[in-house]
């Protein structure tokens, strides 16, 4: 998971660069050393163009905290629980007969919850 917040404060770290690119580009080419701007020119599209640039890298760096929220809410079967693998190892514990209506979700990021009838031999 950290790689994922480097991620976004590269991401952050880029916008803000960009930005500071584009102001500076039209602050020196688009205006007489940053007086009124009296006409428009074609430096003043760095303001636009960085714009549309930025939205689709914060829509691209977002996605997966969209998705990972998604997933909470719905409650899904994280990707690396096999609910037939699960299954299976709690059949081979010593005792038990049947394992059914297995239910697994996340709780939080780190914190999976399992439900589960369990049926077991009498005595044991």
């Amino acid at each position: 998971m950290p790689y994922v917040c480097l991620f976004y404060n590269l991401a952050d770290t880029v916008q803000s660069v960009g930005v500071l690119i584009a102001a500076l580009v039209i602050y020196f080419f688009g205006s007489n050393s940053g007086a009124e701007v009296t006409e428009w020119n074609a430096w003043h599209l760095f303001d636009p163009i960085s714009t549309y640039i930025f939205s689709v890298l914060s829509l691209v760096s977002t996605y997966p905290i969209i998705k990972n929220c998604y997933y909470l809410i719905m409650e899904s079967t994280p990707d690396e629980i096999d609910l037939d693998e699960l299954r299976g190892e709690f059949e081979n514990i010593y005792g038990v007969v049947d394992v059914h209506d297995i239910h697994v979700w996340d709780l939080k990021p780190g914190k999976t919850i399992i439900i589960g009838h369990v049926l077991t031999m009498a005595g044991t």
